[in-house]
């Protein structure tokens, strides 16, 4: 796909040299990290950059690339020509030609542009269906808006059961520091291809705090300092916070 759609791309020449990606036929899988909401808007935000940080750190053989929502003049030319309104700024690929999609979501609003990163795609947009898909990408969504984020969750009538469907595989809770590359490389890496979807999914659930696989599990949790706190319930998903119940 030609970038020339794009008026506001926010990585050329050196900036790209340093993510240090190798080609994309050699990586050993592909990420991109998805903003919905233009560059413009968040420039001055680092969580792609720091998304980027933790995910290159644990995985030195991955592509990384980024999407941003684009602007209106944008959209309109994209979508004129049936591209992905989510292409990979670097690459020019589509999102359901990489191995994982990023997704932060910053604050609630944002949510109402979640869909279209499906639009033009091959990726199904619920998690069910891409679980019986040939080849689809894990949808991965965390940010300061996560723990508002139960509209893009079904949840099963039962409490403490996994969830129906979700349009992301799984939502992530916390800062992500030493826990995204994780997350990236228990379900992308080499040493987790011989390994179902559903149990990679529900391996680094099990293995990673704050990481929800949201039809694998009935919810997840986040430890503080001390091994006790309040506990609560929130779109199926148990979160303990740190403080209080000692």
């Amino acid at each position: 796909m030609s970038l020339s759609c794009f008026e506001d791309l926010p990585l050329l020449g050196p900036e790209i040299r340093r993510m240090e990606n190798p080609s994309w036929a050699e990586a050993d899988f592909r990420c991109l990290i998805v903003r919905l909401s233009p560059f413009r808007d968040v420039e001055q935000s680092t969580s792609h950059l720091v998304l980027f940080d933790e995910v290159r750190k644990e995985n030195l053989g991955a592509y990384i690339d980024f999407a941003f929502l684009p602007r209106t003049q944008e959209r309109k030319a994209l979508s004129k020509v049936g591209t992905s309104w989510f292409s990979g700024r670097i690459s020019g690929r589509n999102p359901g030609d990489f191995d994982i999609l990023l997704v932060s979501n910053a604050f609630a609003l944002e949510l109402v542009n979640l869909p279209y990163l499906f639009e033009n795609s091959p990726i199904p947009p619920l998690a069910s269906v891409r679980e019986q898909a040939e080849k689809a990408p894990f949808v991965i969504l965390g940010g300061s808006n996560a723990s508002a984020a139960g509209s893009i969750v079904k949840e099963s009538p039962q409490p403490g059961e996994a969830a129906l469907d979700s349009l992301a595989d799984g939502i992530f809770f916390g800062e992500g520091e030493n826990s995204i590359g994780r997350i990236a490389r228990t379900l992308c890496g080499s040493e987790a291809s011989q390994a179902g979807r559903k149990d990679r999914l529900f391996q680094a659930g099990k293995e990673i705090p704050g990481f929800w696989p949201c039809r694998h599990s009935g919810g997840t949790h986040r430890v503080g300092n001390r091994q006790v706190g309040f506990k609560f319930r929130l779109h199926g998903v148990l979160l303990l916070l740190p403080g209080g119940l000692g």
